[in-house]
């Protein structure tokens, strides 16, 4: 699988949002775009990683998927080079160090980046089902990833909050059982998913995201709406639902404004959309779709703010 089979690349920060409606399961399969961490316009992005077994690769990992993207140039610094070696983050390092770098390696920004708490756990198990032993595999790798970013032409240094990766993994055999990854495999596993996140750093991607979409009792006609595409049909049919739910149950009115929420991101009406999903969140019913559409709208309304600031 492509690290970014999920992205859509390259995209233009006038590219507006979209979506693709209902899949087969009845998720809303939105366009969520990223606005890059690093301000300022990049011309040679210089890598550097943590002084421990490991960070090298993911970097090298990282300077590859930069170079397919070709929005810039990315490298990295010499794994002997004096002036980099043992670097525990951008911040410690003075400014003639920070200007040196930048100088030998004609860098316009420095980036640090590390891959930390790495944490692999599985469960194998074995079902029968009319007599067929099933044999499964499920587990997780997670871990998190810290970086900071310093634009050599302003002399100032981003440090974003660390980014939680996590992977699941599952896998199904009935003659034996499956082979589980390896810690070694896990790591790699982390890895992929650690360099698309930090891609996200420095370049204006659309991630997939799907989304839950409620089309259960008086809310299953917006289901057809949106698999023939007519969002503002959609829209009109939920305010008719909202107008007349004055006897229907907190749960069906919370999943209503959660649908009007995915519906106003399908608009690109983040403000609005935000506004439904915290109405719906306040039932405390759905929390896990509710908060993963909550996420998905902070970006679309992150990326609408830098939006303005470019125009």
């Amino acid at each position: 699988m492509k690290l970014f089979q999920a992205l859509l690349l390259p995209v233009l920060f006038s590219l507006p949002i979209s979506a693709q409606y209902l899949t087969e399961n009845g998720e809303a399969k939105i366009l969520v775009p990223h606005a890059p961490f690093a301000t300022g316009k990049i011309t040679r992005l210089l890598l550097l990683h943590y002084p421990e077994s490991g960070s090298g690769l993911f970097t090298s990992k990282l300077v590859a998927e930069l170079r397919k993207v070709g929005l810039f140039e990315a490298v990295e610094v010499g794994p002997d080079d004096p002036l980099a070696q043992g670097i525990k983050g951008l911040g410690v390092l003075a400014k003639p160090e920070l200007q040196a770098l930048a100088a030998k390696y004609k860098a316009s920004h420095l980036t640090w980046l590390w891959l930390d708490r790495f944490h692999y756990v599985g469960m194998p198990s074995v079902e029968v089902i009319r007599g067929i032993r099933f044999y499964k595999f499920s587990g997780s790798v997670s871990g998190e990833l810290r970086s900071s970013v310093v634009d050599l032409g302003t002399g100032e240094v981003k440090s974003p909050a660390a980014l939680n990766l996590v992977k699941k993994i599952y896998l199904e055999g009935e003659q034996m059982a499956p082979m589980a990854p390896d810690e070694p495999h896990a790591r790699d596993m982390l890895n992929e998913v650690g360099v698309k996140r930090a891609v996200q750093l420095f370049i204006p991607v659309q991630e997939v995201r799907k989304l839950a979409f409620f089309t259960d009792g008086n809310l299953g006609g917006l289901k057809g709406k949106l698999q023939t595409g007519d969002l503002e049909g959609a829209l009109a049919l939920m305010k008719v639902i909202q107008g007349a739910s004055a006897g229907e149950s907190p749960k069906f009115k919370s999943r209503a404004a959660y649908d009007l929420g995915i519906l106003l991101m399908m608009k690109n009406q983040g403000p609005q959309a935000m506004k439904a999903l915290e109405e719906a969140r306040q039932s405390g019913k759905d929390k896990t779709e509710i908060d993963a559409a909550i996420e998905a709208c902070k970006l679309i309304i992150e990326y609408s703010e830098q939006v303005k600031k470019q125009g």
